[in-house]
């Protein structure tokens, strides 16, 4: 009896649909790797610094411009914060609020007062200051800080209010705007460093200090009548700088001619002075010469100052006739 033979069963053929997707798969995951890694690459620009991390740890602080590598998210993220860019903020009383105010809006005249300052001399202004600030540090500016604007601001207009208490309003608005000017950004500097938010001030400017809306009529004739006043105060200096020079020469004029008529005076006396003596001693000498002499000489001068008429009778109705008395006779 013939025995039966167990033929194995034949083994199935490898399915080409199934490992063509196989390739497909390794083919797109090594593509995805590969735009992931990718995508780590970016490109820092010259007015630009890059802040990269790793786990949310920093690891360069400040990437130079170029081309740079850092892990994209979820390992990894970087930042590019412009540092050379020059922000501006306004502090204080906005121009958007008194361009609302100046076009009669009540809502924002109501809100106003939050603005208000007090100066020195207890006068109520309203302030507006622009300050001006960079990024001196990314990593702090990064890390450190949620709104650099906001706090900026306050600490720009904390030390404003505080300087504008230290002086007049006559001087804020003058001599001491450039202290004001440089003292705030000194102090607000310092508060920020304290903070260590990565932010460098680069000025800060006074743009402009105004009464409120309510006494802006009232200020403007007191600003009106203080220049009226500084204008006569001009006035009558120049006035005095023309009249002084002038009251200065004559009275120098009068003090020569004071000293002329002096010396003339003196010398005249001491000439008389001489004279007498000389006559002084001739008269010692000869008295009765002298005094006799001197006698004729005070007749002949008044002879020769003397006007003498004759007058005819009444009968006769001529003109009254005129003798001249001189060294010859009577004419």
């Amino acid at each position: 009896m013939a025995k039966a033979v167990n033929n194995p069963k034949p083994r199935p053929a490898p399915d080409a649909r199934g490992s063509r997707y196989g390739r497909w798969v390794a083919l797109l995951v090594t593509l995805g790797v590969a735009g992931y890694v990718a995508s780590g690459f970016f490109f820092v620009q010259p007015d630009e610094r890059a802040v990269i991390r790793r786990f949310g740890r920093i690891v360069e602080a400040q990437a130079e411009p170029g081309l740079h590598f850092a892990w994209p998210w979820p390992i990894g993220r970087f930042d590019k914060p412009r540092t050379r860019e020059v922000k501006r903020i306004t502090v204080g009383f906005d121009p958007q609020t008194r361009a609302a105010i100046a076009a009669g809006d009540l809502v924002a005249a109501a809100q106003s007062p939050e603005s208000d300052v007090f100066t020195g001399d207890v006068n109520i202004v309203k302030a507006t200051m622009v300050a001006q600030y960079q990024i001196s540090a990314p990593d702090d500016y990064l890390t450190r800080t949620v709104d650099p604007d906001w706090l900026v601001k306050l600490a720009v207009q904390a030390v404003m209010i505080e300087e504008l208490g230290t002086h007049s309003i006559e001087s804020a608005l003058t001599s001491a705007k450039a202290e004001i000017q440089n003292v705030t950004r000194e102090r607000a500097q310092a508060m920020l460093d304290t903070y260590g938010c990565g932010i460098i001030l680069v000025g800060v400017d006074l743009e402009s200090i105004e009464p409120p809306y309510a006494i802006a009529d009232a200020f403007r004739d007191v600003s009106s009548a203080k220049k009226d006043r500084e204008k006569q105060i001009d006035q009558a200096e120049s006035y005095a700088n023309q009249i002084v020079p002038r009251a200065y020469g004559r009275a120098s004029e009068l003090h020569a001619d004071a000293e002329s008529y002096r010396s003339r005076r003196v010398e005249e006396a001491r000439g008389d002075a001489d004279a007498f003596l000389a006559l002084r001693a001739q008269y010692t000498k000869a008295p009765l010469v002298t005094r006799t002499r001197l006698l004729l000489d005070t007749l002949a001068k008044v002879v020769e100052q003397a006007q003498t008429y004759v007058l005819p009778p009444e009968s006769d109705e001529g003109a009254p006739m005129k003798l001249t008395i001189g060294q010859s006779g009577v004419n």
